[in-house]
């Protein structure tokens, strides 16, 4: 296996033209490209797996590659590889520029994380000059040492996790527009949610179906955006945000990346089924994120405090023992960035933010992932 300890420097052409394997990992491959940027190194490629095939986007480090973390091509003084190695990658199979040949695609977390895990031993093993991070990475190490490899050590995690409750319904912004549907959205769940806690432990599936419609079709009816509770959509299904689609979509986008499909879809309906099917969604990730602690890991959980989807109070109904450190509130240049709470290895941290937390709040979300990597307080 070559060790191309120099990093991905080697790479002159914009094509696939290097094919990274591990022996630990026969069945999957990684091919990667150098690709054009006037701001900094950047890689493009797939990972490989059979018939399946992840995209994903790899930036250095604009300050120094070889020391910081891993974890548009325009300079942007706010980017989050100002001082950190960035990978992107397009999951699941099946949406973004990931595809599959016959639609062999994945339909649980589990087989997702291993297919991640795979790719992050192939990567790192043969660009050895970063360092790398993140449950499925340590569950493989015993095997790689057994096989006389070098396991891939993480100090550090940074998490934005999907959460859906029927805390949903209590994220809401300061001098948003009163209509008598929000108010709705913010009554009337209540009364059902104990009961879809214990519906959904006796008949998931069903339970879940009502327990959605309760809490999102009434906010989903006003056309306002559930990834910005501040801001309308236009979107059928709410997802927002067509220009996104609209300039990867773009012919000379998609040839500078290489990307392999013909067309850029941010969402699917077929993988959300599968996910859907095998009540995905539904299974707890606490478990995991205690077993990464014990293994004194550092972890950031970031949350948005104005999406309604992926909301911040879900993601404190999950750390119970957790909650009962105080909030604080955290500031940039003497204004508020969020509130934020630590205890040990474990730091939470809301952004007062849509979905897209870097784009929205660019200067407070750059710090607060500067401050966390130094070890500093929020």
């Amino acid at each position: 296996m070559e060790d191309f300890s120099d990093g991905l420097g080697f790479l002159k052409k914009p094509a696939f033209t290097t094919r990274l394997a591990h022996p630990e990992f026969p069945n999957y491959g990684v091919r990667v490209k150098k690709s054009i940027s006037a701001v900094k190194v950047a890689y493009t490629g797939y990972i490989d797996i059979q018939v399946r095939h992840m995209f994903f986007y790899f930036f250095e480090s604009r300050s120094n590659p070889d020391e910081d973390d891993v974890n548009g091509t325009v300079h942007h003084p706010e980017s989050w590889n100002s001082n950190q190695n960035i990978l992107f990658i397009h999951q699941s199979i099946g949406v973004g520029f990931s595809y599959a040949e016959y639609g062999e695609y994945v339909s649980t977390t589990q087989e997702a994380a291993r297919d991640i895990a795979a790719f992050v031993a192939i990567f790192f093993a043969h660009f050895t000059k970063f360092q790398m991070f993140a449950a499925a990475v340590y569950d493989q190490n015993p095997r790689l040492v057994k096989a006389g490899i070098l396991p891939i050590n993480f100090t550090s995690v940074c998490s934005q996790p999907i959460a859906y409750t029927n805390a949903s319904a209590g994220t809401s912004r300061s001098g948003h527009r009163s209509l008598s549907s929000v108010q709705d959205i913010q009554v009337h769940p209540h009364p059902p949610m104990p009961r879809c806690v214990k519906w959904l432990k006796e008949s998931c599936a069903a339970a879940a179906d009502f327990c959605f419609e309760a809490a999102f079709t009434p906010y989903l009816n006003l056309g306002l955006n559930t990834y910005d509770i501040s801001k309308t959509c236009d979107q059928p299904g709410g997802l927002c945000y067509e220009e996104i689609v609209q300039y990867l979509n773009r012919e000379e986008v998609q040839q500078l990346l290489g990307v392999e499909v013909p067309r850029y879809d941010k969402c699917s309906t077929n993988v959300h089924m599968d996910f859907e099917l095998t009540l995905d969604m539904y299974h707890g990730t606490a478990e995991y994120v205690a077993a990464l602690l014990e293994h004194d890991v550092h972890i950031l959980i970031y949350v948005d405090t104005y999406d309604l989807g992926c909301n911040w109070i879900a993601n404190e109904v999950w750390t119970p023992e957790f909650s009962l450190q105080p909030l604080r509130e955290w500031a940039v240049d003497g204004k508020r960035g969020g509130r934020t709470r630590s205890a040990k290895r474990l730091t939470f941290a809301t952004v007062d933010a849509g979905h897209r937390v870097p784009y929205d709040k660019p200067k407070e979300s750059l710090q607060l992932v500067h401050r966390w990597i130094a070890g500093q307080p929020l």
